[in-house]
């Protein structure tokens, strides 16, 4: 019998895992509890990962990058268009006004400074992402009827020097979305770091549910991903 609960994966950055998530849910069908813990996305450093997308400071294997950028979904939509829709909705999009509606990440930039000293702040370091009640945003659970935010909420923690980010999903495509959201959330960690100047740490995904939503491009992609690069 297939175990399709609790699966964790560890890796240093998100090439380095990706495929074998994207394996794991393709052979399962569905995952429930999956978990990625990331050591080290993001970096301070202001290297441009990819100009294309404005992808600064995020660990990325450019070969690996790439082969998703270029790859053609069966919807005629390309790996980038997937990731520039991910990053847009961290940026600007419903994803950016859940977390910040409420003064919740403003609260996190002012409680990260005097956190040590204040013990209790350290598990308010929270953005929820879903609120049932308030109707003017577009994230909320009720305008989006009957299907709410994949995001569920996103957890800041410290460790000494070190930031880390947990998210937590209730639904995630690894095939269409992951990608894009996983590289959305370690520029997130890295733009809160650099404004409260800690290091970036570790990024933790929990995705309650993962999916497969092209089950046919996926195997393609999952091919084009693990080939080996050509020689000229």
């Amino acid at each position: 019998m297939i175990n399709y609960y609790v699966e964790v994966f560890r890796a240093k950055n998100i090439c380095s895992v990706y495929p074998q998530v994207l394996e794991f849910v393709l052979t399962r069908g569905v995952a429930y509890s999956l978990i990625v813990d990331l050591a080290k996305p993001a970096i301070l450093k202001e290297d441009v990962v990819d100009e294309e997308l404005s992808i600064i400071g995020v660990d990325l294997d450019l070969e690996l990058h790439e082969k998703y950028k270029n790859f053609i979904f069966g919807d005629g939509k390309s790996g980038s268009d997937k990731i520039k829709k991910r990053l847009q909705l961290f940026r600007k999009g419903k994803y950016a006004l859940a977390i910040s509606s409420f003064g919740q990440l403003n609260f996190i930039m002012r409680a990260l400074p005097v956190v040590n000293k204040k013990t209790w702040l350290y598990n308010r370091l929270i953005c929820l992402a879903i609120n049932p009640r308030h109707k003017k945003l577009s994230h909320v659970h009720f305008s989006n009827k009957p299907v709410p935010p994949c995001l569920v909420m996103i957890d800041f923690k410290l460790r000494g020097k070190y930031l880390d980010l947990i998210s937590v999903w209730r639904l995630d495509y690894v095939d269409t979305r992951a990608y894009g959201n996983w590289i959305a959330l370690a520029m997130l960690l890295r733009e809160i770091c650099l404004k409260t100047r800690y290091e970036p740490g570790h990024l933790t995904i929990i995705a309650n549910k993962a999916l497969i939503q092209d089950k046919s491009s996926a195997k393609f992609l999952l091919e084009r991903l693990k080939s080996m690069p050509l020689i000229d």
